[in-house]
């Protein structure tokens, strides 16, 4: 028996190195252990990275919202004392008002009562002229004498009630030029400190401004997404029911993106996947503000000029309340919540709809100049921007406030303490 041992083994070489050729790249040999461990110790790194860098992102956001809501804090408090000085203005610009009315009552009485004294003054002046000796020598005398005796005294009488009531009035008149001129020199003082507070504010309002641009940088695509809505709707209940389809879409696109990225982190992590149950978007309003229903403030001080389901200017029920202010005057947060518009809207001018919790919304119109963002979380008496500014002289300008609920339009007073 032959030993073909070699030559078998010769071939069985030979094969194989034909197989290899012939498979050339085809052939995938297993990656050894310390390659699988690399790659694991590679992404455990990866994850590692992400998660410092994803609390670095949380620290950084953390500080920037401290700052915001120290801007915020400070915006109220000087709002507040800036709504008291208001308050004086307006309450000092109505005393120079009614002093000015009074002085002019006063004036006008003067002219009457000094017509009246004058002529009591001719009429005793032609007694006076009659000589005694005339009086003698008529047929009549002891009588004419008495009576025209009294006539004087009666006369002098009331020149001199007269003229004590001149005088009265020339003092009051005096009184009342001290005070305009001393109120006159109060509003001076007021009104510089309230240009003080407005400056204040108006600083801390850029400053509110570049933080939220910062850490918002969606705002551009924000204002050009609720212009293009505010095209669209046809009168503002359909504003209100856009911007709620809106904000439902949103809020279901940011579960869609959160839910893809803790997939994405339990792949990364080389775990398996958990069956995590989206949440429904949320339906009612008074969901999406999560915040409390704080205690309502009018947006300005002022006077109301037409009261809930009262006559507007075209003679049909108000659905809110007309509000007299000073010109250029802040317009404050109503009640805590989230701006969901901010910019012109048809016949409301300058309008801007705040969404509160438990399915109320503020509707503010006829503002001037708005300093606020939509998406923008806003506190009670934080500024929103401010009155137009009229010339001297000109009717005060007016805001229109109103309030709903889950859209409907509701008595303001059920929130505000002020109006009882």
């Amino acid at each position: 028996m032959k030993n073909n041992g070699p030559k078998n083994l010769l071939k069985t070489v030979t094969l194989i190195g034909t197989l290899i050729i012939v498979t050339g790249s085809h052939v995938h040999a297993a990656p050894p252990p310390e390659k699988k461990a690399q790659t694991l110790d590679v992404y455990k790194e990866k994850i590692v990275a992400e998660k410092k860098s994803k609390t670095e992102l949380e620290k950084k956001a953390e500080t920037q919202n401290l700052e915001i809501q120290e801007i915020k804090d400070r915006l109220v408090q000087t709002a507040a004392q800036l709504r008291e000085k208001e308050e004086a203005v307006r309450n000092t610009e109505l005393e120079i008002q009614n002093l000015d009315a009074r002085q002019q009552l006063i004036k006008t009485g003067l002219k009457q009562d000094r017509t009246s004294l004058s002529k009591l003054i001719l009429a005793l002046e032609r007694l006076r002229r009659v000589p005694p000796e005339a009086m003698i020598a008529r047929p009549d005398t002891p009588y004419k004498v008495a009576q025209s005796a009294m006539l004087m005294a009666e006369i002098a009488g009331q020149i001199q009630k007269e003229a004590l009531a001149l005088k009265n009035k020339l003092d009051e008149l005096e009184t009342i030029s001290r005070d305009m001129k001393t109120r006159k020199e109060l509003l001076v003082i007021e009104l510089e400190q309230l240009q003080a507070h407005h400056k204040e504010i108006q600083t801390l309002v850029a400053q509110r401004e570049r933080h939220y641009r910062k850490t918002h940088q969606d705002i551009t695509a924000k204002e050009a997404e609720i212009q293009h809505l505010s095209l669209q709707s046809r009168n503002l209940e359909d504003l209100i029911k856009r911007l709620e389809k809106e904000r439902l879409k949103k809020e279901k696109e940011e579960q869609e993106k959160e839910l893809k990225k803790r997939k994405d982190e339990q792949k990364l992590a080389n775990m398996p996947t958990p069956r995590v149950k989206p949440q429904p978007p949320q339906h009612q309003p008074a969901r999406a503000f999560s915040g409390k229903l704080s205690p309502g403030q009018l947006p300005i001080s002022g006077i109301i000029r037409i009261r809930y389901q009262e006559k507007d200017d075209l003679g049909a029920p108000s659905n809110g309340l007309t509000i007299e202010g000073r010109s250029g005057a802040m317009v404050l947060t109503p009640i805590d919540g989230k701006i969901q518009f901010a910019g012109a809207f048809k016949r409301y001018g300058n309008l801007i709809i705040i969404e509160h919790a438990k399915g109320y919304h503020s509707l503010v119109a006829g503002i001037g100049k708005i300093d606020a963002f939509v998406g923008q979380t806003v506190s009670a008496g934080e500024p929103l921007g401010l009155l137009p500014t009229i010339p001297a002289g000109s009717e005060r300008p007016r805001l229109y406030y109103e309030l709903r609920r889950n859209g409907t339009p509701v008595n303001p007073s059920v929130l505000f303490t002020e109006l009882g």
